[in-house]
């Protein structure tokens, strides 16, 4: 295939040149290069700092992955509402990672009080876009009425939903579910 050797070292110089006029995917690649260490030693200041100015820039996936080291306290103090306000951003932007993440926070009250309903309605967006986490966590709301009205019928698809798109733990709640449905 011939092609240009790889050089971690040429490769950030220009992303450093395209993160320096603006780039938001320059920037959020240079948070992943400090965040992993590759071809520089780690450093979580630094990629926390370049995740931030590419969620700022409207780069979804880095505003997931800078709610993710906020609410770990890597690079910076743990501050679940900084986390829970860039997780927010991501889902909004429709990252269906982030939107399974709001769910699971509003779902167990983390930064805010509880909130099935609104778990539920991240959860959906998320399944929309055939997240497998997010169908498995909407079938079990449908399963048991939490945040939703009870609706085994809407659990089981989620459930088959989740197979079909790969998943592998399923298998028991589709053979419960069906069990209760009588099929």
């Amino acid at each position: 295939m011939g092609g240009v050797p790889v050089n971690p070292a040429e490769a950030r110089k220009w992303y450093v040149k395209a993160a320096d006029l603006g780039d938001p995917r320059a920037m959020s690649a240079l948070g992943q290069i400090y965040f992993n260490g590759k071809g520089v030693k780690a450093d979580a200041g630094k990629a926390l700092g370049y995740f931030r100015k590419a969620a700022e820039g409207g780069d979804v996936e880095s505003a997931y992955q800078l709610g993710f080291m906020l609410e770990k306290g890597l690079g910076a103090a743990v501050s679940l509402t900084e986390a829970r306000k860039y997780y927010r951003k991501s889902a909004d932007g429709g990252y269906n990672t982030a939107q399974l993440k709001m769910g699971q926070l509003d779902l167990k009250g983390v930064g805010t009080k509880a909130d099935p309903k609104a778990a539920a309605s991240w959860f959906q967006k998320a399944s929309d876009q055939n997240d497998v986490d997010a169908c498995l966590e909407l079938g079990k709301l449908y399963e048991a009425g939490v945040g939703v009205g009870k609706d085994l019928n809407k659990a089981l698809e989620l459930y088959q939903k989740a197979k079909t798109n790969g998943s592998d733990g399923v298998d028991e709640a589709i053979k419960r579910v069906s069990k209760l449905l009588g099929k």
